[in-house]
């Protein structure tokens, strides 16, 4: 048997079902833990937690949450489709990377009429 998602064999044990899905454990636990890009309680422990150890900008992030930053900094504004582009990235990396620098008021979504896009705060 295959996983749904990766196509890795797995056995029948080994085997993890979500919905319709039956997945690997990577898989599986991809699925369930997705962060949430809109959560006011994770923004709030975020800020919170990087205010208390003295964190700011760039500081505490991850070398692909700071490379992410940066590129939408330079940009100003940039589409998902365009950063998945240009680092290689999974939907599902970007939207975990995006809702850390979300939580950390870093960047945000903006919709506009041709679409969605990702700016940083003080953009305007």
């Amino acid at each position: 048997m295959k996983c749904d998602r990766c196509q890795q064999e797995i056995s029948e044990n080994d085997r993890l079902v979500h919905g319709s899905l039956s997945l690997c454990e990577d898989c599986y636990l991809e699925e369930v833990s997705k962060p949430q890009v809109c959560d006011p309680w994770a923004a709030y422990n975020a800020q919170s937690v990087r205010e208390n150890m003295g964190l700011e900008g760039e500081a505490g992030l991850t070398a692909l949450q700071q490379t992410l930053y940066q590129f939408v900094k330079e940009k100003g504004k940039v589409s998902m489709d365009e950063i998945l582009e240009a680092f290689n990235l999974t939907r599902n990396e970007l939207m975990t990377s995006f809702a850390v620098l979300r939580h950390c008021s870093l960047v945000r979504g903006c919709k506009e009429k041709d679409g969605i896009y990702i700016t940083t705060f003080d953009q305007e």
